[in-house]
């Protein structure tokens, strides 16, 4: 199965924590700032940053990095079920970090 774009930037930022521009290009993704903006609406949270400032080696100072402060969380209902009439009646809400 052929992964989307976005499922490879996903992949990249659960594996090694980060995604930057450079590894993006390199197979072939140039809206990497769409991706991570799209991403950011759901729930992940990053620090951009410069190599440089990062303290990364002179040849990734100018690379941009996305680091992940944290994970989305996914809402998951549980239903409440009404024991008598067999009906669900409402939902129970908790929160899991995906």
């Amino acid at each position: 199965m052929k992964q989307s774009q976005k499922d490879k930037v996903i992949h990249r930022l659960n594996t090694y924590g980060e995604v930057d521009n450079f590894w993006a290009i390199g197979i072939n993704i140039l809206r990497l700032g769409a991706i991570m903006c799209d991403l950011k609406k759901v729930g992940w949270k990053f620090v951009p940053e410069y190599g440089k400032k990062l303290g990364r080696t002179r040849e990734n100072w100018k690379n941009f990095y996305y680091i992940i402060t944290s994970r989305p969380t996914r809402n998951l209902f549980e239903p409440i079920i009404d024991e008598e009439r067999g009906i669900i009646t409402g939902f129970t809400k908790s929160k899991i970090e995906i």
